[in-house]
């Protein structure tokens, strides 16, 4: 449960200026991108947070979902899907490098073998069913990939399920900045996340069998 704190610790850091300031803050934000340099500077952050996602407790579905406000629908989702693949590549390249006992620790003893049922009986559709589900979409991949997942499969279903989740999510900004303040795209953000969070946690007695 502590990424989930975290990340919701960061997801009140990015909202605050917006309570705070209100309008303000969001007129400083229209100013920033109206400058053609400020907007590939903030896209380049945002491949960089979702990539750095698989170790940090970044809250990926905001940042998805202002992809998608500030970027637009088609240049949103291509760098989140990026951010979101090179976060997968660098979980397996970390869990091939370190093996199964970090992994069992980074991720959770019970998590850890929770996992490790899943895939045995699933295989590689867990990761792909895991990808828009918060902590569990970076510990199934750090997971696999210590399990000897094959890498260049794994990589290329997750990259096609990975464009959905980013589209979903673009699609999700893009339509929330259309009707209302960057709070309501924050708002929107949480929703999806929330969803299949505890859509999993109440499946996963089943899946095991």
């Amino acid at each position: 449960m502590r990424p989930i704190l975290l990340a919701s610790l960061l997801s009140l850091l990015i909202i605050l200026p917006f309570l705070l300031w209100g309008e303000a803050a969001e007129t400083w934000v229209d100013q920033f991108l109206s400058n053609e340099t400020s907007l590939w500077l903030l896209a380049a952050a945002i491949f960089l947070l979702l990539a750095g996602d698989i170790v940090l407790p970044i809250p990926s579905s905001v940042v998805a979902t202002a992809s998608g406000a500030f970027l637009g629908i088609g240049l949103g989702t291509l760098v989140s899907a990026g951010g979101m693949t090179a976060g997968v590549i660098a979980g397996m390249l970390i869990a091939r490098r370190y093996g199964r006992p970090a992994c069992r620790a980074f991720v959770g003893v019970e998590e850890y073998a929770r996992l490790e049922r899943y895939f045995r009986s699933h295989g590689i559709l867990i990761l792909v069913l895991m990808r828009p589900v918060p902590v569990l979409a970076e510990a199934s991949v750090i997971s696999a990939a210590s399990l000897g997942i094959e890498m260049k499969a794994a990589i290329a279903y997750t990259s096609l399920a990975n464009l959905g989740v980013a589209f979903a999510y673009a699609c999700l900004g893009a339509w929330a900045a259309d009707r209302g303040t960057f709070i309501l795209v924050f708002l929107i953000s949480l929703l999806p996340p929330a969803i299949f969070f505890l859509g999993t946690r109440l499946a996963t007695g089943r899946l095991g069998h």
